[in-house]
């Protein structure tokens, strides 16, 4: 059918970014979204949701010591809520990492980015509400800063993160029981193909910690919040 709306958002964003540094370092980023949809924008689905994100960036409390430059912490807080919509779906999804074809999402700049539960099968909870609250401590590992002659492949660097991941999506009212807590890490390699495609892979190990969790390891080509 015919799905139409009107969706209004605000956005305060302001960090630093050293030459050098795994992410940002300093920072807020700020982010509150509305959608509608109604048949007065000629829709055949009504609907009314909200979204929030709440992230911010600190370098970590020894970065000043002697082989802990650029040590960063990241932490992030979204959520939704909504009513309406489709009686065969929910409004809102959680679960772990999709499916991907990294070299086909490499070439075509669809990346995988923030907002997954890791640890868990994709797309395990559902309902008119979500909250994830994601963590991470980042580290440099290597600086290559070069490619080979002129072969159209440049290696920027090679970092590490350890990670939380902690949240669900559930129907009606908030439950704490629902909530579901992963754990683990990436190296991540960022490169730059084509001399204008700019992209990272990230190999990846995560548990879930709660009911349904499970042991995964996964390649993907991602974005980093």
């Amino acid at each position: 059918g015919v799905v139409s709306g009107l969706r209004v958002g605000w956005d305060l964003r302001e960090s630093e970014h050293p030459t050098l540094a795994v992410s940002n370092e300093d920072g807020r980023w700020l982010n509150l979204a509305l959608l509608l949809r109604h048949p007065a924008f000629s829709s055949e689905e009504s609907l009314a949701r909200v979204t929030w994100s709440a992230q911010a960036w600190t370098l970590a409390p020894w970065s000043k010591a002697r082989g802990f430059a650029h040590h960063a912490l990241s932490i992030r807080y979204s959520g939704g809520y909504g009513t309406g919509g489709s009686t065969s779906r929910r409004l809102f999804v959680a679960g772990g990492l999709p499916e991907q074809d990294v070299f086909t999402s490499v070439l075509d700049g669809t990346f995988v980015g923030s907002g997954y539960l890791r640890g868990y099968p994709t797309g395990l909870t559902r309902g008119d509400q979500e909250h994830l609250l994601t963590a991470e401590y980042r580290l440099p590992l290597a600086n290559f800063l070069r490619g080979l002659l002129t072969i159209p492949f440049y290696l920027d660097r090679l970092t590490a993160a350890a990670f939380a991941d902690y949240g669900a999506a559930m129907a009606h009212e908030f439950d704490p029981g629902e909530l579901r807590l992963g754990i683990g890490g990436e190296l991540r390699l960022s490169f730059t193909l084509a001399y204008f495609l700019p992209a990272t892979l990230r190999l990846g190990i995560a548990q879930g910690l709660s009911r349904d969790g499970e042991l995964q390891t996964y390649l993907l080509a991602g974005n980093v919040f």
